[in-house]
């Protein structure tokens, strides 16, 4: 493989997972890869043609548009040219901009696009890659002086935003039912009125999961231990139409978050992410829920995120997000043959790449015929909204999806975001995002921050006594 920079001249000869060793002349060789238009118009033949980064039209530097644009994602796309000019897209994704720093989305785009390449020569030698034609990318006006300008005065502002955010406000979700199914929700794409438990501000209950066990209908979520920092799961009780705060059902030495409930073979289990403790477990739920009983792990020295369990087509099928590897705009399907295992990854991992709808936000559902799942928006902030995602194709070789709808967070006081959209009968669970102002939070934010200036407040104090828990 040889590699090209904007003036065509060669800047180095690298090796790729498995890839063939590049031939002593350049005719011979395998593939070229360019980092734009420029460099890909001068690459040398080659056997599987000149492949392109097109990241905001293959522009000489890639993400700079979209941060000086303010734009929520940065389409990246990695091209195939071969000696007849035909384009062929071999993987594309849409990668976030971090509003408030160009460093870190100028990197967290290279970072990703660098994995581009080995992926698609694995995908290639397995069989696995449906090539299709693609346009080819278009040229991009590089950013004039006015918009860099612009740019910059755009990032002074959010950051000071910034410091007031942190400094004077607080965030808080809370849990709330809603009338109507996951499926008639995702077909009028808004919320009905929220239902909110009646939690106060203090509280914290997010990614709900609905269960009847014995004729006993709860709901279930993650609150924030206010001595630990960590989330535990709690049982939040379905009285005439509200959920009502209830007790603690599991505790572990480890945050727990997304207690993602489910009926199987007329018992019920859960998965609530652990990946603190590096592994997917799976509990199974007795005494109408208020016991929970670790019956096995799924899969061992996994980092996963809202892992999601679903039966279609004969199959097992876990989703997730991975924290170690881009958990919000990352897709990695997991499937079995039985609930207990053994689970294998999908070949085609990471099976999607966009922050806009890669990470699952409940479970499956089925609408018009086809499974569809919710998953999270997280562009601009964690929590956004969620997208409503049809699965096309899934099975042992191929993953398909596309976003059809998304759903605003709920008007009122939890509008601020929504990540979890899961079914409870007739009704259907969701969570919302609260910003209260305080003066008296402030003062004591300002108060820690002398403290810790001075060396007066242990970090652990420091971290237990935090600002507003967001959910992993």
């Amino acid at each position: 493989m040889l590699a090209f920079q904007s003036r065509g001249s060669m800047i180095d000869e690298l090796e790729v997972n498995e890839a063939p060793a590049a031939q002593s002349s350049e005719s011979d060789l395998d593939f070229c890869i360019a980092f734009d238009g420029r460099a890909a118009a001068l690459a040398p033949p080659s056997r599987m043609g000149t492949w392109l980064f097109d990241a905001d039209g293959a522009e000489s530097a890639p993400g700079l548009n979209a941060f000086c644009e303010n734009r929520d994602v940065i389409e990246a796309r990695l091209l195939q040219i071969d000696s007849a000019g035909v384009t062929t897209c071999l993987r594309a994704g849409a990668l976030g901009v971090d509003r408030h720093s160009l460093a870190s989305t100028v990197n967290g785009l290279l970072d990703e696009l660098s994995r581009w390449p080995a992926i698609a020569l694995r995908d290639i030698e397995a069989g696995l890659l449906e090539i299709e034609p693609a346009l080819p990318p278009v040229n991009v006006r590089e950013p004039t002086t006015w918009n860099v300008t612009s740019a910059a005065i755009g990032l002074a502002l959010r950051r000071i935003n910034a410091v007031i955010e942190k400094r004077f406000f607080t965030y808080s979700w809370n849990s709330g039912v809603v009338t109507g199914t996951p499926a008639q929700i995702a077909r009028a794409t808004v919320l009905p009125p929220v239902v909110w438990c009646e939690a106060g501000r203090r509280r914290f209950f997010a990614d709900p999961f609905g269960a009847t066990i014995d004729g006993v209908p709860s709901a279930y979520c993650e609150e924030i231990d206010p001595d630990t920092s960590r989330g535990v799961i709690v049982r939040l009780a379905f009285i005439d139409g509200k959920l009502v705060p209830g007790e603690r059902v599991l505790v572990e030495p480890y945050h727990l978050s997304y207690p993602y409930v489910f009926e199987h073979e007329r018992q019920w289990y859960a998965i609530p992410e652990s990946c603190q403790n590096g592994e997917v477990a799976l509990y199974r739920l007795q005494n109408s829920g208020r016991d929970w009983r670790k019956q096995a792990v799924l899969i061992s020295d996994l980092r996963a995120v809202d892992s999601t369990v679903f039966f279609h087509d004969g199959k097992y099928w876990l989703l997730c997000g991975i924290n170690d590897d881009g958990p919000s705009h990352k897709l990695h399907v997991y499937l079995a043959d039985a609930l207990t295992g053994p689970w294998r990854p999908h070949p085609l991992n990471p099976v999607k790449v966009d922050l806009r709808s890669a990470r699952p936000a409940g479970a499956p559902f089925m609408l018009d015929g086809a499974l569809h799942r919710p998953a999270q928006d997280c562009t601009r902030k964690y929590g956004r909204r969620i997208a409503i995602v049809r699965v096309n194709a899934i099975d042992e070789r191929r993953y398909d999806e596309e976003t059809v709808a998304y759903v605003e967070p709920p008007r009122g006081i939890y509008g601020r975001g929504v990540h979890t959209l899961s079914a409870m009968g007739g009704s259907t669970l969701v969570d919302g995002l609260r910003r209260d102002f305080s003066l008296r939070v402030a003062g004591w934010r300002t108060l820690r921050s002398f403290r810790r200036l001075l060396g007066g407040e242990p970090k652990s104090k420091q971290r237990n006594r935090g600002t507003e828990p967001t959910p992993s």
